[in-house]
């Protein structure tokens, strides 16, 4: 029996990345390595989490995860394209797997989300609607949109629905009114959905960000205000190229050149903004 394991970090401080987050769009060199820290300055205690699996719970792969109230819930999207939900020790509890054409089901899920306030989950799926099931992955509600989105988060009274061909953010509310733009995030031709996050909670707080943006936005009353500009080598020139050439269309040399960075997770405080990001080759 294959055992997948959650790695479960309690951080004080990220030394990422810290200043005044007063300053506006602070720049935040990525070319810099200002010194080396120890990883217990900023990590407090690391737990793992076997997650036993069963028969009708085997996981292909981990693409993400969210936790409410003990429980870890975790996208598939290899072995079985479904949601499963496991105990704080790992052991499996519910299974939500419907794939087909009828109600409360979906042919692939984009992405997930699990509601800070109640525990409600809510599954982006594709033909384009949002499932929505309770803590115990029970059905509740189905919402039928007009378009395809890549990813979703809880937010207010409804839901933000980040499109990756148009780059924008939307709003739906509960009540399955139709979805209004909200946000024009930046755009050039590698316009493709990627694996980052897009929206990233730290406790109350929410962020976002693309691979097309140089900036990481806090979302604040529907508002986007830019917290973080980052730098990194050669960013004029993969943003010049980026505008005007399909990433397909690039050798292997040139996708190993022009890389940006994507924001994977951010922690903060009153006085400090850390972030972990990744800059593939």
């Amino acid at each position: 029996m294959m055992k997948h394991t959650l790695f479960s970090l309690s951080i004080l401080v990220l030394c990422n990345s810290c200043s005044d987050r007063k300053e506006e769009a602070n720049i935040r060199d990525l070319s810099k390595v200002n010194n080396t820290i120890s990883t217990c300055s900023f990590i407090e205690q690391v737990d793992f989490i076997p997650l036993h699996e069963k028969d009708s719970f085997l996981l292909g792969e981990i693409n993400a995860i969210r936790k409410y109230d003990g429980k870890w819930y975790i996208l598939d999207n290899k072995q079985k394209t479904a949601i499963v939900a496991f105990d704080s020790v790992g052991q499996p509890v519910s299974l939500y797997d419907k794939t087909g054409n009828g109600k409360g089901e979906y042919a692939e899920i984009t992405g997930f989300d699990v509601s800070p306030e109640t525990g409600d989950i809510c599954i982006l799926c594709g033909p384009p609607k949002i499932i929505i099931l309770d803590k115990d992955l029970k059905f509740k509600q189905e919402i039928k949109l007009s378009d395809y989105y890549w990813r979703i988060c809880w937010y207010d009274a409804g839901f933000l629905l980040y499109s990756a061909n148009n780059a924008t953010v939307d709003y739906i509310t509960l009540e399955q009114g139709k979805a209004r733009k909200i946000f024009q995030a930046e755009s050039d031709m590698y316009n493709v959905a990627g694996t980052e996050p897009v929206f990233i909670r730290d406790n109350d707080n929410l962020y976002f960000h693309t691979e097309q943006s140089d900036a990481l936005y806090e979302i604040k009353d529907f508002e986007f205000v830019p917290v973080i500009s980052l730098d990194y080598p050669l960013k004029k020139e993969t943003e010049q190229i980026l505008r005007k050439r399909y990433y397909g269309d690039l050798n292997v040399q040139e996708r190993m050149k022009y890389v940006r960075p994507t924001v994977n997770c951010v922690i903060g405080n009153d006085t400090c903004l850390s972030f972990i990001y990744s800059r593939m080759l």
